[in-house]
């Protein structure tokens, strides 16, 4: 936050970055020069936010494969290593896999992020788990998701539309 007087001080600072594509595409090339010199955790980081960046510019193929590596990683770390609350907060995968119709492992990871949850109150992950199992042809799993996602949070749009869209009545 700055004062609107000091905007243009402010714009002279961030030079080309105040633009949000160049940002955006500046931040991908810093990432991937740092993808092999980092180990362990730090390159499952580095991995992660590489997809996270690649969604950001809506290219899914190289987010796909950026989350794909970061999980081979993630599976080599020790138990006690693992960011296993990562899609808590950050969705990307799911954008990445559902774009790249990769429904089964879209699924397959929302259903082992709420397997891992002591208590399944993330309901992004139940809408993304609902909108695999639609594509997968698992209507009735899909109503109980998004229905799960509006336990979470009451009333929530992206659920409500998921479930009208299905031809389902939300009280």
């Amino acid at each position: 936050i700055f004062p609107y007087e000091r905007q243009q001080e402010v714009y002279d600072i961030l030079g080309a970055q105040m633009d949000a594509q160049y940002n955006k595409e500046y931040t991908l090339d810093l990432v991937s020069s740092q993808l092999y010199e980092r180990e362990g955790l730090d390159q499952f980081f580095i991995w992660y936010s590489r997809g996270s960046i690649c969604v950001e510019l809506n290219d899914y193929l190289c987010a796909g494969e950026s989350y794909d590596q970061a999980f081979r990683i993630y599976a080599t770390l020790k138990e006690e290593e693992r960011p296993w609350r990562m899609l808590w907060y950050q969705t990307g995968p799911y954008y990445a896999y559902y774009y790249l119709q990769r429904y089964q492992d879209l699924y397959t990871l929302t259903k082992q992020t709420l397997d891992k949850t002591p208590e399944d109150a993330i309901p992004e992950t139940w809408v993304w788990k609902g909108r695999a199992e639609v594509k997968l042809g698992l209507r009735d799993q899909a109503i109980d998701s998004f229905k799960q996602a509006l336990f979470w949070h009451p009333d929530w749009w992206v659920a409500v539309d998921e479930l009208t869209a299905l031809g389902e009545k939300v009280d």
